[in-house]
């Protein structure tokens, strides 16, 4: 067998040269007709660039509600949590009664 190819290398080469030239012709046409027309392209650049606009407009409107309400919210933070300690607590010794009492 391999003295049929050292024989023929020429045709295996002109060979491998055409499927390697189809194959990347192949790809082109692929390319060129499954590829996205510049119009829309840039209709979509145009709506994501609205999109961000639109989205760092409210980002400031939110750090400027935020700026302005920060004590309230600081106080409000502290209130939640001094409320949810006294929880925590008490369902702590709740449950080391339950222990005590199952263990007797």
């Amino acid at each position: 067998m391999f003295r049929y190819i050292r024989e023929h290398w020429l045709v295996y080469l002109i060979g491998l040269v055409v499927a390697v030239a189809l194959g990347l012709g192949a790809a082109y046409v692929v390319g060129v007709v499954g590829s996205t027309p510049s119009s829309v392209r840039e209709e979509r650049i145009e709506s994501e660039e609205e999109r961000e606009d639109q989205m760092n407009s409210i980002d400031e409107d939110l750090n400027a509600l935020s700026s302005d309400g920060s004590d309230a919210t600081a106080d409000d933070a502290a209130t939640t949590d001094a409320g949810t300690d006294g929880i925590a607590d008490g369902s702590a010794d709740a449950a080391s009664d339950a222990d005590t009492s199952t263990s007797e």
